[in-house]
């Protein structure tokens, strides 16, 4: 670079900084982020060994881009066997050779639109569960402890409210169980009004939760049920 370039990159360096991960998280450190690297910016072909959730597989990938989310890397590819290109976590990459030839990139291929529409096909998997409820002014400050998702899809209704001022939204869970357990830690503050599953889980987490939480006169009971100390002993 030249002079003026030189200058203009220590400047950004200066002023700006990116810090991925979000908070009380952890960013990857692939192993094999080298060899990834040089092998989208060379359109090599690898072969790899890869640790899916189900079990350790063998791929051949035409390298097509790379993308950081969050402090995690991701390695966009085609893989022979697959009609559209796939997503790779690096880290889970357990080992990498080169196979030869040179990667053929499909025309046309975007790779922000692809990552745009494969993002939110993944939240629409994760988050299948949709859920109206109501919540009190005092709990809306809560939703932020449920996770990004559900607390931007706050965010995007704040304005729908009723006459008692609680806000009505439709939020994304994954599923009953978990809805239930996020919705129980808003109290008092929150009102399901569908789906009924959700309502009847919500119910049933509360009533088994109450199950084990002693009343004050059974406290008194148990107290009183309890051996006395004897006459000289601490």
């Amino acid at each position: 670079m030249g002079p003026d370039q030189r200058a203009e990159t220590t400047r950004v360096r200066e002023l700006l900084y990116v810090d991925q991960p979000g908070w009380f998280g952890a960013a990857d450190e692939p192993e094999h982020l080298p060899f990834v690297t040089e092998a989208v910016w060379t359109g090599a072909v690898i072969r790899v060994r890869y640790q899916s959730w189900k079990a350790e597989v063998a791929r051949t990938l035409e390298p097509l881009g790379m993308v950081l989310k969050g402090g995690n890397w991701y390695l966009v590819a085609q893989d022979p066997d697959a009609k559209t290109p796939r997503t790779y976590r690096v880290s889970q990459i357990r080992a990498c050779e080169f196979a030869g030839g040179t990667a053929q990139r499909p025309a046309g291929f975007d790779l922000q639109a692809y990552w745009r529409e494969a993002s939110a096909a993944f939240v629409r998997r994760v988050y299948a569960l949709d859920a109206t409820i109501r919540v009190s002014p005092a709990g809306l400050p809560d939703l932020y402890h449920l996770g990004s998702a559900v607390h931007l899809a706050g965010l995007r209704a704040l304005d729908v409210a009723d006459a008692d001022g609680w806000g009505h939204f439709v939020l994304p869970f994954e599923n009953l169980r978990e809805a239930a357990r996020d919705v129980v830690r808003l109290g008092g503050e929150v009102e399901v009004l569908a789906p009924a599953a959700l309502r009847r889980e919500v119910v049933a987490v509360a009533a088994a939760i109450l199950a084990r939480m002693p009343t004050d006169a059974d406290a008194q009971d148990g107290a009183a049920a309890m051996p006395q100390p004897q006459e000289g002993l601490a």
